[in-house]
């Protein structure tokens, strides 16, 4: 039998049908389980193209194309079963996978970001409805915040406690050893583990060396393609394609990961990995020590689709999965075999079901019983959750699923606020504006907040340019009054809602007569391939896709357009 190698088509004076064989399998054979050599490692590419088709021009400027990294794509383990042909008409479903995606962070920032618009705290504040106006700045500073968009911790705890406060059982035992303010660090050694999960770790050869020179303001980021996890370094120019470490885990994929903003250091940085198969990895890279979370599925065994530390907490995270179930866990505790406490719905004791909200607690985080994961445990549907991300001040949590709703939960006192629903279809991304005020989301029905995007397919993320947005109240106004919008009738708005007495709010889909319609300031392919994650940084927006390409685009400079008047 012959086996033709990829098709690859290319475009000069016409259509030329072209054989390449990319270095993305074993050396010697296509397929694992065939006769051949070693396995070869495959190496990232670098480049640089130029020209009117890698410009995005928009009223700002042009941002041109400054670097595209395509990472290599790691062979199949030796393990695997050679796979068979993709039937696109098989009704079975395989294993969750992700495109590639990022996780940054900047040890020292050059300058503290732009102050965040501060939204006082009252007893009231967790309900929904716009206050009457918005306080520009706080009487305290906020000069300290973090890069995410927490604001700075100090001025969080003058008016609000954190999750898990109150529950002395979840008090953190000292540590032997531990002096001052040092972090605990995982206990097994990533690169000498003999685990069947992990197949393989390459550090980089020189990498304490790499981590002396460096310059802490310079951009680090956590990339996973397929059964590999890469960090990287951005801001290095003639090693970019060089990884600071790569992990190869066996059978397992990364399908999200996220860098502890609070812990991070030149000596220390914490990140945590979800995998479809439901394992967590918790990873402190500088020391190349990690620990694992629900083994083998212990605790929940379908896949991780989200992952995120709470905010101003040391040791919690939070991790969403597939089956709905939206999971805390301490990375200092052992996993155990969970028993559900379920004694109450929708976050009331009376244990009343309101119409329409799918939410139970089947382990709260006030629970006295938590000396080991999981701290707590949420059932927010009966369908995949594909997106959670906390509100700037830390205070609430936005949940997306794939039953069409996007859920506002105060996750401090287990409670859902408000549940608001697509037109038709899953919300895939949520975000939110630098105020809080506003939740941004997109998915299967083209919608963007109360706001709708004509779209012609499924948006995969949503993030919001926080050197150039304004989501302020007379910005959300001047976008309406800007946008073709018809006239809202009587008697309807985006703030009402079936108000439940002591309970959450169910808010009706707004007629799409009463919608606004905003024209994009820009539409153009950046990518062959679908885009799986976009961020704002100071200098530069960033984008990946599925094929594990990261492309960098620079800012307009100021006073100028990069070159271009």
């Amino acid at each position: 039998m012959f086996v033709l190698p990829p098709v690859a088509w290319s475009h000069s004076a016409g259509f030329k049908l072209t054989f390449s064989l990319p270095p993305r399998y074993p050396n010697g054979n296509l397929y694992t389980g065939m006769p051949g050599g070693g396995l070869l490692e495959t190496n990232n590419t670098l480049e640089h193209p130029t020209g009117p088709d890698y410009q995005l021009v928009v009223g700002e400027g042009t941002y041109l194309l400054r670097d595209d990294l395509h990472l290599a794509t790691p062979p199949p383990h030796p393990s695997d079963a050679p796979q068979p042909n993709n039937n696109p008409l098989a009704t079975t479903i395989g294993p969750p996978t992700a495109g590639t995606k990022l996780s940054l962070a900047v040890i020292a920032p050059r300058r503290s970001p732009a102050r965040n618009l501060y939204r006082p705290t009252t007893a009231q504040s967790g309900r929904s409805g716009m206050p009457p106006s918005i306080q520009e700045e706080s009487a305290k500073s906020d000069s300290g915040s973090t890069a995410n968009g927490y604001g700075s911790a100090s001025n969080r705890s003058i008016h609000s406690s954190a999750f898990g406060d109150g529950n002395p059982a979840l008090q953190a035992a000292p540590v032997k050893g531990k002096k001052g303010d040092q972090r605990v660090k995982p206990k097994n050694n990533i690169v000498k583990s003999n685990s069947s999960f992990v197949s393989r770790v390459i550090p980089h050869e020189s990498l304490q060396k790499r981590l002396n020179e460096r310059s802490p303001e310079g951009m680090l980021a956590f990339a996973n393609v397929n059964r590999a996890l890469m960090w990287l370094d951005l801001s290095s120019e003639n090693q970019k394609t060089e990884n600071m470490t790569k992990v190869l885990f066996t059978k397992a994929h990364a399908l999200c990961h996220d860098i502890h903003e609070y812990t991070k250091s030149q000596t220390h940085m914490d990140v945590v990995i979800g995998f479809n198969s439901g394992d967590i990895i918790w990873y402190e890279c500088m020391s190349q020590k990690y620990a694992r979370l629900n083994k083998n599925g212990i605790i929940n065994a379908t896949a991780v689709s989200q992952i995120l530390w709470v905010p101003n907490k040391e040791n919690f995270f939070l991790a969403a999965y597939m089956d709905g179930s939206i999971i805390a866990y301490d990375k200092d505790k052992e996993d155990a075999d969970f028993v559900s406490e379920e004694d109450m719905t929708n976050g009331h004791v009376d244990g009343a079901v309101k119409p329409g909200i799918k939410f139970s607690i089947r382990k709260s985080i006030q629970s006295r019983n938590q000396k080991s994961n999981p701290i707590a445990w949420w059932k927010v549907s009966n369908m995949k959750v594909n997106n959670m991300a906390f509100s700037p001040d830390g205070l609430l949590l936005a949940i997306v699923c794939d039953d069409g709703t996007l859920t506002i939960m105060d996750y401090i006192h287990e409670r859902v606020l408000d549940v608001f629903r697509s037109y038709y279809g899953a919300i895939l991304c949520v975000t939110w504006s630098p105020d809080g005020r506003y939740v941004l989301t997109g998915g299967q029905d083209d919608l963007a907040m109360s706001v709708r995007n004509r779209g012609t397919s499924v948006s995969s993320s949503v993030p919001l340019d926080r050197k150039i947005s304004n989501m302020s109240a007379t910005g959300v106004s001047r976008l309406r009054s800007n946008s073709s919008m018809t006239t809202q009738p009587d008697g309807v708005s985006a703030t009402d809602g079936m108000e439940q007495e002591g309970g959450p709010s169910m808010h009706p889909v707004d007629p799409r007569s009463s919608t606004a319609v905003l024209p994009p300031v820009m539409n153009k392919q950046v990518d062959k391939h679908p885009l799986s994650w976009v961020g704002f940084e100071e200098r530069c927006i960033i984008t990946s896709c599925k094929d594990g390409h990261i492309r960098e685009w620079d800012r307009p400079k100021e006073g100028g357009s990069n070159g271009t008047s």
